[in-house]
């Protein structure tokens, strides 16, 4: 394996040697299971190992960047319009993984932030993305890392940024950061999500509040953000994990959650939760395997489903799934 594949998912965990092993035995795994199915760093599907994922209201295309382990890690840019992926050629961001991306709604661009690229160094830089073209719009705000989250605030107009890790051997980063498509500012809380590299992130448009849930050290906590401070809003369902994925369900108007890893008990999730601002409830105990890397999970406002990008579908798809309302299926 090479010193890539290794160093991008350890970020802010190589003074455990429990992790460590843990760590690296995942991301073999992941990156078998992405042989197997073909998917070379310039295949014909986005990568399914840590990519970031959102969906461009405005065009109505899941756009997917980046993603992948060791000499698999990409820096493609790709569309799925409904029908099928297209890969878009051209200048954009380096090859990274465990990045961050938003849509930024009011001006119609994708946000992206950060990452983990070759080596495992931690990046710093904001690029947005207008569906034409990628562009660098900034170089200072939030120090380097990888395995943070984001999500966009519809009702001020801002994209949120919470935690991550600064590199190997580095103490998990637990600042609130916004970028308001000119300028990053770092919020002064009082308190933060304990969850702070690995978690998830969405903002809940029914309630005007950003939600955190999980995250390492194994957290079960769920914190609301509403633009001041952060606050604890429940303690225990969905379970500790890490590595997964969430988004907002504007049909359900409620958080959904999918996935993830279990430390503690060595153990891939494969259950699907909702968030209605006070409560966790079950809307799946089984879905899609889980094989070791973080997804993406966006909601298609034109079909009305939750797509999910990043797990092992077998022989059928590489790691693109949908749910519909009642089921998962393998999106061809």
């Amino acid at each position: 394996m090479s010193s890539d594949g290794i160093d991008a998912v350890l970020y802010g965990h190589a003074d455990r040697a429990a992790v460590m092993e843990h760590s690296l035995r995942r991301a073999f795994v992941a990156m078998t299971a992405s042989a197997a199915l073909g998917l070379a760093a310039g295949g014909d599907r986005p990568r399914i190992e840590a990519p970031g994922l959102v969906f461009d209201e405005a065009r109505q295309r899941t756009v997917s960047f980046g993603g992948g382990f060791g000499a698999g890690m990409s820096e493609m840019t790709w569309e799925y319009d409904g029908r099928g992926w297209r890969r878009l050629d051209g200048p954009g961001p380096s090859r990274r993984n465990f990045h961050a991306m938003v849509y930024d709604r009011a001006r119609r661009k994708v946000v992206l932030f950060g990452g983990g690229g070759p080596g495992g160094v931690a990046l710093g830089d904001t690029w947005e993305y207008d569906g034409i073209a990628w562009k660098q719009v900034s170089t200072s705000g939030p120090p380097p890392r990888a395995s943070h989250a984001m999500a966009y605030d519809r009702r001020r107009g801002r994209t949120v940024l919470y935690g991550g890790s600064g590199g190997v051997r580095q103490p998990d980063l637990q600042d609130t950061w916004e970028w308001n498509g000119a300028e990053w500012t770092r919020v002064a809380t009082t308190a933060h999500p304990t969850g702070s590299s690995l978690h998830a992130m969405a903002f809940d448009e029914a309630r005007s509040r950003t939600i955190a849930f999980g995250g390492r050290p194994a957290s079960t906590e769920t914190w609301a953000f509403d633009g001041r401070d952060w606050r604890l809003e429940a303690d225990a369902a969905p379970g500790p994990r890490d590595h997964h994925a969430m988004t907002y369900a504007p049909d359900l108007q409620k958080v959904v959650l999918f996935g993830g890893w279990n430390f503690k008990d060595e153990a891939g999730q494969r259950d699907l939760w909702s968030f209605d601002g006070r409560r966790w409830t079950v809307i799946a105990a089984s879905g899609p395997a889980d094989y070791g890397a973080k997804p993406g999970l966006v909601y298609d406002s034109t079909s009305r489903r939750v797509l999910l990008l990043g797990t092992n579908g077998g022989e059928t798809v590489a790691g693109f799934w949908q749910w519909d309302g009642r089921s998962w299926s393998a999106v061809r």
